[in-house]
């Protein structure tokens, strides 16, 4: 059950909004998409970034991949420690692997990862360059990045055995 706030003229806003949370909850990943875009972008609803956060993780762990794309651009936006932006760069990695032959989504996670770089070694990863001498900040990202990554991916696969069960 997907519903399509723009084109759907029989109901009111307020119906339609509540026929995609309930769609949401029962966990179809394109319903819990949309309503993190529109708690993202507010007007529909009043903006709430956790909220948006909230729907775009739910989504993304069940498969969603446009969410994870949407994911990593939230956890850059909304937030600048460490942490978000290493499980910001980790979700783009879970993108890519799952993008499949989707070139826009691909290019659009690349170009996510690039952002993310660049903030992450402007703001957090500066001092890792005097630590870490004899490597790269890139190599330093990788090793911060890949542990959690790799946790990602599991997760995300035994989601997905679990539910094909």
């Amino acid at each position: 059950m997907y519903i399509d706030l723009k084109r759907s003229q029989r109901n009111t806003i307020e119906e339609r909004i509540r026929l995609l949370r309930k769609a949401a909850a029962e966990g179809l990943p394109d319903a819990q998409k949309e309503l993190g875009d529109l708690y993202k972008q507010g007007g529909a609803v009043e903006r709430d970034p956790k909220q948006a956060e909230y729907w775009y993780v739910n989504a993304a762990m069940n498969g969603n991949i446009f969410a994870i794309l949407q994911l990593a651009r939230h956890l850059t936006e909304a937030r600048t420690d460490q942490e978000s932006l290493v499980e910001a760069y980790a979700w783009t990695l879970v993108g890519l692997s799952r993008a499949g032959k989707n070139i826009d989504l691909a290019r659009n996670l690349r170009n996510q990862q690039d952002i993310l770089f660049k903030r992450m070694t402007r703001l957090k990863y500066s001092r890792f360059h005097l630590v870490h001498q004899g490597e790269s900040r890139a190599e330093v990202i990788e090793k911060q990045v890949k542990p959690y990554a790799d946790h990602l991916t599991k997760w995300w696969d035994g989601c997905h055995e679990l539910a094909q069960k």
